[in-house]
């Protein structure tokens, strides 16, 4: 990676996680802005072709209003990333009928199990998978453990860690608690594999 990276994780996880840094909306990060969506948030990439999406938050209508403030609206959307396929990041996917849905293969049945079968992956990723958008490079990180298919996205020098880890006030990472996750020590071992990378 070379360069200074910064992490941010996506979701707050309770007030006992007191120096847990706190999500905040239109907060900009290198490439990427988020939208606070209560207690998790999304990333938004602009580039000349629209708007990418780190997930898609749950709350369609302040998915919709962070976009406004930003000067978009969900028919600029033409891709979403998904971290995990937990609903509170892939409750609002229908807001973006025309993106494509993009995350680790290992993902697609929980996606589809978690939406009912209303929303699924148009494409899927493997670890190490580069795309880019104007001048940016997203790099797509393979994290299991939270859940099976959990993935990370490298933006330039910004790694959005959706639920794979929690940062601290002080900037540490540390592991989501362990009833969170599907299987803690794989988690464990993902995020010091990470931190390793």
């Amino acid at each position: 990676m070379g360069r200074i990276t910064r992490f941010l994780g996506f979701t707050l996880l309770g007030s006992a996680c007191a120096d847990i840094q706190p999500i905040e909306d239109q907060r900009v990060y290198g490439p990427v802005t988020t939208i606070k969506d209560w207690f998790t948030s999304v990333s938004v990439l602009p580039y000349s072709d629209g708007v990418v999406l780190f997930d898609a938050g749950f709350r369609k209508g302040a998915i919709e209003k962070g976009l406004e403030r930003q000067g978009f609206n969900p028919d600029d959307v033409t891709h979403v990333f998904i971290t995990h396929g937990h609903g509170d990041h892939i409750g609002a996917l229908s807001l973006f009928p025309n993106a494509i849905r993009l995350g680790l293969v290992a993902e697609q049945a929980h996606i589809e199990e978690e939406s009912d079968g209303a929303q699924t992956l148009d494409e899927t990723l493997v670890d190490g998978t580069l795309m880019s958008f104007d001048r940016v490079q997203v790099e797509t990180i393979a994290l299991p453990g939270h859940t099976e298919g959990n993935a990370a996205y490298r933006v330039d020098n910004v790694v959005l860690l959706g639920d794979s880890a929690l940062v601290t006030g002080d900037g540490r990472i540390t592991p989501v608690a362990e009833k969170r996750s599907e299987d803690p020590a794989e988690a464990a071992a993902s995020l010091a594999g990470l931190y390793t990378r």
